[in-house]
């Protein structure tokens, strides 16, 4: 499978001498500038793409320089994470215990820079179209507080299309709004066919993906359309009230390495060439993340956009909390599959089963640890990992029910 590299090594070179990222002391010379690479997109760097291929076949295969990697960028806790698993999974143990010694070195503590606005500013005085897409069910006390910010946009020119599947729908709820409304009833509770059915009903020639249960600024839209184009996707910040708020790195542009659908707007062009959302990821999660990487992979790059940024409230009915789920990793019931079939799907999909085998098997401890401790310390969550050892034979079943499942999916 290709991995993606975004920055040549004359850029990497001048950032280097500029005194903004820093060689490692590495076997391989690819190793170094994939290791220069992920410091500058880390950063906040954003290389122009548009005369460079976007795919390059690089694949470090040296244990010592991923373990001196993994050192410089995750820290010791991650690396002793990953030679547990290199061992368990019956790599050479001499072969993996002096790599990790021999390669120590401490974590990089990186300078965010904020890349000068003036690239993301839109280049056209027209005022596009735009259409906002949201879904909701079962959450009116919520969606009211919803339209109300809508209402205050200081960006006028846009339309909102709802997707309604509420068990106990209220057509009445939507008298009175001082918005161009679009409602449509959907019996079937299904969140990835009601945004693709927005997509098809409306006519904006941007679409903004929004969830009903958050809340936003005046200026949502307007900084939105300050860094979106035909070839780029405006990526808002989300600052959840459940669950961890935002990092550092949320203050700044950057590559984003996720795609929320929660917070995110999109050319309709885009869904001419990397196809509409893929409705197998129903009542499951991780289908804003495969759409992210389909977005990617047809040279669509995702700009993190910290001033469009958004509170999700996390409403605990309603949504997919309904649908049996708080994230890819947290099922709601211990019994359930773990970790949610469709991340197994995504990474069985995109790259191959060895791969989507490690990643399964490595949630498996994270995930009995409750969401609320999502963003917490690691002593707050020694308990649960010792709960998750005790368990590990159920665990691994679920894991065979989540890998059955994921098949399924595959048509395998």
């Amino acid at each position: 499978m290709p991995h993606a590299v975004l920055l040549d090594k004359e850029e990497l070179d001048k950032l280097v001498e500029a005194g903004s990222i820093f060689r490692g002391n590495y076997i391989e010379g690819e190793s170094v500038y994939l290791d220069l690479a992920y410091q500058a997109l880390q950063m906040g760097y954003i290389p122009n793409q548009s005369d460079k291929p976007s795919f390059q076949n690089v694949v470090v295969n040296g244990v010592a320089d991923n373990y001196r990697f993994i050192f410089r960028h995750f820290g010791r806790a991650k690396v002793l994470y990953v030679l547990f698993w290199r061992i368990t999974s019956l790599k050479n143990p001499i072969r993996e215990i002096y790599s990790f010694l021999k390669n120590y070195e401490s974590k990089i503590l990186l300078n965010y820079i904020e890349p000068d606005q003036n690239q993301f500013l839109c280049e056209t005085n027209i005022e596009p179209r735009i259409s906002v897409i949201i879904p909701t069910l079962n959450r009116y006390e919520y969606l009211k507080d919803v339209l109300a910010d809508l209402e205050k946009q200081t960006y006028k020119n846009f339309d909102v299309w709802i997707c309604d599947q509420t068990d106990d729908y209220q057509s009445e709820f939507y008298n009175g709004w001082d918005l161009k409304l679009n409602v449509f009833r959907q019996e079937n509770k299904a969140l990835w066919r009601a945004r693709n059915e927005c997509i098809r009903r409306s006519n904006g020639d941007y679409l903004l993906f929004f969830d009903d249960d958050s809340r936003v600024e005046p200026n949502w839209i307007e900084e939105h359309l300050k860094v979106v184009s035909p070839r780029r996707v405006s990526a808002g910040v989300t600052d959840t009230i459940v669950g961890g708020g935002k990092g550092i790195k949320s203050g700044i542009y950057h590559l984003s390495d996720s795609l929320d659908t929660g917070n995110v707007m999109i050319n309709r062009g885009v869904f001419e060439i990397a196809g509409f959302f893929d409705e197998k990821f129903e009542k499951l999660r991780m289908g804003d993340g495969e759409y992210g990487l389909r977005c990617l992979l047809n040279g669509f790059p995702i700009i993190s956009n910290p001033h469009a940024g958004r509170v999700h409230l996390k409403g605990e009915s309603g949504g997919l909390r309904q649908m049996g789920a708080w994230d890819a990793i947290h099922s709601i019931g211990l019994f359930k599959p773990r970790p949610i079939p469709s991340s197994l799907y995504l990474a069985r999909k995109h790259f191959d089963n060895e791969t989507a085998l490690i990643y399964g098997l490595s949630q498996l401890p994270k995930s009995l640890i409750p969401y609320r401790l999502k963003g917490s310390g690691v002593l707050k969550k020694i308990p649960y990992l010792i709960g998750s050892a005790l368990l590990s034979p159920i665990l691994l079943l679920t894991f065979y029910m989540s890998w059955r499942k994921s098949s399924e999916m595959l048509g395998k």
